[in-house]
C-alpha cells in the first residue's frame, strides 16, 4: 500500500512490490496506486472541493478548463506532496534524478462538442520536470480522460491508463524520448484531477510567483 495522510507518507510495501513497480515503470513509463489519498486527507479534499472557487481558464477565445483555486486545499496538498520521504520513494521506483520540489494544480474538464483535445501529444520537458503525477478527484466515474504515452520518434504506443476512483493516483515519466496526451472527456460526468510534476533544481517560490 502507498498512501498519503495529512501528515506523512504511509508505505506498506514488500521488496516484491517495489520490484514490480520498478519493472512496470521501466516498461510502460507509468505506475498507479489505488487509494493514494488516505481517508483523512481525502476527506479534507472533498470538503474543500465542495466550496472551492472555480476560475475558467482560456487561451484566446477557447475554453480550456476550470481551475479550482483554494489556498487552504492547495497548501495542504503542496505540503504532503513536498515530503522528502515521498520524493525518495518516487526516485526509488522511477530511477529519476534527485527531486527538489513539487508543483501542481487542480482542474476540472468536461466533455466538449467534437471531443477535441486540449493538449495534443507533448512531452512536458520544461522547468526541470522529471515525473508527472495525476490524482483522481472526481466524485463520479467519467469516461475518457485516459493518459496515453508513446515513443516520440516512432509513435509506438507504450501505455493507455486511467485512474478509476477518488484518491487513486498515477505517476509517469517525463522524457524527451516520450510523448503523452490525455484523451477528451466523454459523457456527462466531468473529470477533476490534481495534476503536477516532481522537479529537479527548481526554486519552488519562483514557480508560485509565476502568473
Amino acid at each position: 500500500m502507498v498512501a498519503l495522510t495529512r501528515t506523512a507518507l504511509r508505505l506498506d510495501a514488500t521488496p516484491a512490490d517495489l520490484d514490480r513497480w520498478r519493472q512496470q515503470f521501466a516498461t510502460t513509463h507509468t505506475v498507479g496506486w489505488p487509494g493514494f489519498l488516505a481517508p483523512d486527507l481525502s476527506g479534507l479534499v472533498r470538503r474543500r472541493l465542495a466550496v472551492a472557487p472555480i476560475t475558467l481558464r482560456t487561451e484566446g477565445t477557447r475554453e480550456i478548463e476550470h481551475v479550482l483555486d483554494d489556498a487552504v486545499l492547495l497548501g495542504a496538498l503542496q505540503a504532503v506532496l513536498g515530503d522528502p520521504a515521498l520524493w525518495r520513494f518516487i526516485e526509488s521506483v522511477t530511477g529519476c534524478r534527485p527531486i527538489s520540489t513539487f508543483s501542481g494544480r487542480i482542474y476540472r474538464r468536461a466533455s466538449r462538442p467534437g471531443g477535441d483535445h486540449y493538449f495534443p501529444w507533448h512531452n512536458d520537458v520544461i522547468d526541470g520536470r522529471l515525473v508527472g503525477l495525476s490524482i483522481n478527484l472526481s466524485e463520479q466515474p467519467y469516461r475518457g480522460g485516459r493518459l496515453q504515452i508513446r515513443e516520440a520518434a516512432t509513435a509506438r504506443p507504450l501505455a493507455d491508463v486511467a485512474t478509476e476512483a477518488f484518491g487513486d493516483a498515477m505517476i509517469f515519466r517525463i522524457d524527451e524520448a516520450l510523448e503523452h496526451q490525455v484523451t477528451p472527456v466523454e459523457g456527462d460526468a466531468p473529470r477533476t484531477v490534481l495534476a503536477g510534476w516532481f522537479r529537479e533544481g527548481v526554486d519552488y517560490w519562483s514557480l508560485v510567483r509565476q502568473p
